[in-house]
């Protein structure tokens, strides 16, 4: 046997060695939902005279410029966002979050119909 044959068949070896799944298979960019609590609270003001809208949008913008080297930011909420960060002035109302595979939607417990 030959020293090029020899090699043709360790290099053979050696890239079975290796899983194609594994080598192929790469987990996409996480979706993380940034929110802005919509109400009649949130015009009203709160640091140097800006309302807390604005003072919710600026920390938006922080947040999606620190985040997307990691993330793929949206701004609205999907059922393919891995997590929601919600900006406001208080505990957002019920959550409907997917189940998954069943296409079914759960409330969490911890989240009352009046928000508590």
């Amino acid at each position: 046997m030959t020293p090029m044959a020899l090699g043709r068949r360790g290099a053979i070896a050696v890239a079975g060695l290796v899983d194609p799944a594994f080598t192929l298979a790469g987990r996409g960019r996480a979706r993380v939902a940034i929110l802005v609590q919509d109400g009649p609270t949130m015009e009203l003001l709160a640091a140097a005279h800006r309302s807390r809208r604005a003072v919710a949008g600026i920390l938006r913008a922080r947040l999606d410029a620190n985040l997307r080297s990691d993330c793929d930011i949206q701004h609205q909420l999907t059922s393919d966002a891995v997590a929601a960060i919600v900006i406001g002035d208080r505990y957002p109302g019920p959550l409907m979050i997917a189940a998954g595979e069943g296409g079914e939607s759960v409330v969490p417990d911890h989240f009352a119909a009046d928000g508590a």
